[in-house]
């Protein structure tokens, strides 16, 4: 996550620009001129390049050595992409949670959804966008997980629900804290507020970054005390 601060202003500049907001010259990702576009956010080259991460399996299995797997709260796990060097596609996530360029979170949210459409052995009666609090939500202007969730749901099939959960604390960014730091860090900070709809119901959590699945953990623990049956996670970039 280190990367993404190194990059990030530079991309959040780029993408608030004018011209380059609505029709922008150079990809997101390699910052090479766009010719024959991919949504106006990231080159042909880019796209073809899309960097996959490691197997579902494998994702699980990481994280549940982090929390142990009596204590992760949900089954599956879709991501779309890792960056790399060569491929810095988490230039793409500052510019989408920064930047105001929530187009990527359609774009690439669509295409996730797909992922989960294809991969996914159950249907999910809802999908839900990790909240943020309030104040974030005011100093931000909007949540950017809201825009990948409404495209995954188009993509699955299923329902986008907005106002089951709210996020009850203000917390600051996790990118310089321990795997230990993050777990207590999210704690207990999400509230199921309609519980009637969460009971016994299949549900599919978006956020736009996994990295420890502290937060993503946090609030499926949230959705199972308010009764869901089961959640499964999905994000745009495994980091």
């Amino acid at each position: 996550m280190e990367i993404l601060k190194k990059f990030g202003r530079a991309a959040a500049k780029f993408a608030l620009s004018g011209r380059n907001l609505l029709f922008p010259e150079h990809c997101y990702v390699c910052g090479e001129k766009i010719s024959g576009d991919f949504g106006q956010i990231v080159c042909l080259r880019c796209r073809a390049s899309l960097p996959v991460p490691e197997s579902r399996e494998q994702t699980i299995n990481r994280l549940a050595e982090i929390h142990g797997f009596d204590n992760l709260n949900f089954i599956d796990a879709f991501c779309l992409f890792s960056p790399t060097d060569e491929f810095p596609f988490e230039r793409l996530i500052y510019a989408l949670k920064y930047g105001g360029v929530t187009k990527i979170g359609q774009v690439f949210g669509e295409i996730l959804g797909e992922l989960v459409k294809q991969n996914a052995g159950v249907k999910y009666d809802f999908v839900v966008p990790v909240p943020i609090h309030p104040a974030k939500k005011r100093e931000r202007g909007y949540n950017q997980s809201v825009y990948i969730a409404r495209a995954v749901s188009e993509a699955i099939g299923s329902n986008l629900e907005l106002d089951i959960a709210r996020r009850k604390e203000y917390t600051f960014s996790q990118t310089k804290l321990s795997a230990r730091d993050r777990i207590f860090n999210v704690k207990n900070i999400f509230e199921v507020v309609q519980a009637e709809k969460v009971k016994n119901k299949v549900i599919l959590l978006v956020d736009d970054v996994l990295t420890t699945g502290s937060t993503l953990n946090s609030f499926a623990g949230a959705c199972l005390d308010a009764g869901a049956r089961r959640i499964d996670v999905a994000a745009l970039m495994r980091a």
